[in-house]
């Protein structure tokens, strides 16, 4: 696989000090050897003193945390995000991620080796740490997020998610309960991510 690619409506987040959300696609590999994640989204943090910074952000991993791309977005604008490999040779991945409500553009060429496969469409409480098991980010509320066009490069040639043969809902469990829950994809290649 060589690129992935989504739009969504950017969700209205409310939160408390040191909460975050993210939304992101990315493709890569995963495993306990090969975790290469090419990543790109949007995010809604609350630093506290009824504060709230939402922007773009992209991530590389494991070989960087988090990079925040200075750009700002607003709950309901419509976000156009995509990642595409221009060379396998060189190992060259463009992220691009629009906000088509304000207009702002943000792009970069990045040098990456990935295993090409994982497509991913993600909203999620990311992991505070490098522990898989937590301690987590207390999770804020977020209003449903639908993945339109989601896409999948094989090759060349873009599909529609619904297109392939294969495709996996996860939902978000922390302990016993159900945090987060993904709809069924739709044959538009469309999906809702749902807080519980």
């Amino acid at each position: 696989m060589t690129g992935v690619r989504a739009e969504w409506r950017e969700p209205r987040v409310t939160g408390k000090k040191g909460q975050l959300e993210f939304v992101w696609l990315g493709i890569g590999g995963f495993g306990l050897k090969d975790d290469n994640i090419i990543q790109e989204g949007t995010f809604a943090y609350f630093p506290g003193g009824g504060k709230r910074d939402e922007g773009i952000w992209y991530e590389l991993v494991p070989k960087e945390f988090a990079q925040f791309a200075g750009v700002a977005v607003s709950p309901g604008n419509l976000i156009k995000a995509s990642i595409t490999l221009l060379s396998a040779k060189a190992n060259t991945w463009r992220v691009a991620l629009d906000d088509a409500t304000s207009g702002a553009r943000f792009g970069l060429t990045l040098k990456w080796k990935s295993l090409e496969e994982f497509p991913s469409f993600i909203v999620e409480d990311p992991g505070k740490g490098m522990n898989p098991n937590g301690p987590y980010y207390p999770f804020p509320r977020w209003t449903p997020v639908t993945f339109t066009n989601v896409g999948i490069r094989v090759g060349n040639r873009w599909l529609g998610a619904h297109q392939l043969s294969r495709w996996y809902r996860i939902n978000m469990v922390r302990g016993h309960d159900t945090m987060a829950t993904t709809g069924a994809l739709s044959r538009q290649s469309s999906f809702t991510v749902t807080q519980r």
